[in-house]
């Protein structure tokens, strides 16, 4: 899962899509979550993010620690996305997209843990 001939890995392009995606959504929560929940959702996602940049960086041997590191975020950020649908920040439809965007950066940081471990 290294980058290729200048290109990035279909992870990190599903990452950036993920913060694309995030971002506008986020500024539409309603004001008292938006920096509360908003704020939170954006660190952890970002934070997603510059571990896999840290991991590519990181020689083979200690690379995993550093995914382990990017999973746990991940299912940090599963939670914080069910509250933001439970709180009414986002309807239904912007719920299933998003956890569709997350669960697909989660099939991809487990298949490059595996392929390193």
């Amino acid at each position: 899962m290294v980058e290729t001939d200048g290109k990035e890995t279909p992870l990190f392009t599903k990452c950036y899509d993920l913060l694309l995606w995030l971002t506008p959504r986020v500024a539409n929560f309603p004001r008292a979550q938006r920096f509360l929940l908003g704020r939170e959702l954006l660190d952890t996602a970002f934070g997603i993010y510059k571990l896999l940049v840290e991991a590519r960086k990181t020689p083979s041997q200690a690379r995993d620690a550093v995914l382990r590191q990017a999973d746990a975020q991940l299912e940090s950020l599963r939670a914080e996305w069910r509250l933001a649908s439970d709180l009414r920040c986002i309807n239904l439809k912007q719920y299933e997209h998003g956890a569709n965007l997350i669960g697909e950066v989660g099939r991809l940081l487990g298949a490059w843990r595996k392929s390193t471990g």
